[in-house]
């Protein structure tokens, strides 16, 4: 299976307006590949959310794909219909989350603000889509969380931001990698 990046999700079975719902399932170690591939077989929807992070390597920065909830993969179904149990004895899927009366169903729409978080935040924004003047959140680093404006670009993808640090304008410079347009909340 290939993966759709940047987060891989899997279009099982149309169950129509049969009332399916998105619950969280444990993955054994090094399990959501296979999972992922043994729920696709299977018929089911599943979405394991990706993001991209900036990795200091002996080759330098490297950009990796790493798993939003490490251990941990969303599955769609019918809690109603007799087909979800096996999703228990999927290779790769530890147990599904919930309590002793069964799996405990994610609050409506989660699911649906995480596709779009992955797909928004850390695919499509690069050079050509920041300008100065453009308000972006610096997703790592010592200024994580700080919403900064674009001052100016440089090449090799660095990009200098003003910040309102205590009072006063900072201005410094970070790698675009570690920026999200602000129409994304973090």
């Amino acid at each position: 299976m290939k993966p759709n990046l940047p987060g891989d999700f899997v279009q099982g079975r149309d169950y129509g307006a049969s009332p399916c719902a998105w619950y969280a399932a444990q993955l054994r170690p090094n399990g959501d590949s296979l999972a992922l591939a043994n729920l696709e077989r299977q018929g089911f929807n599943a979405f394991r959310p990706l993001l991209w992070e900036t990795k200091s390597t002996a080759k330098g920065l490297q950009r990796i794909l790493r798993p939003m909830f490490p251990g941990y993969i969303f599955v769609e179904f019918d809690i109603t219909r007799s087909e979800w149990p096996k999703i228990r004895s999927t290779r790769g899927i530890s147990r599904l989350v919930g309590n002793n009366t069964g799996p405990s169903q994610l609050p409506v729409g989660l699911v649906d603000l995480l596709k779009q978080r992955c797909a928004g935040n850390f695919a499509d924004h690069g050079a050509n889509t920041l300008k100065p003047g453009d308000k972006v959140h610096v997703s790592s680093g010592p200024f994580a969380a700080f919403l900064a404006t674009v001052e100016g670009m440089e090449a090799k993808s660095r990009v200098w931001l003003l910040i309102d640090f205590m009072g006063r304008a900072a201005r410094f410079t970070v790698d675009m990698d570690q920026l999200v347009p602000q129409r994304f909340d973090l």
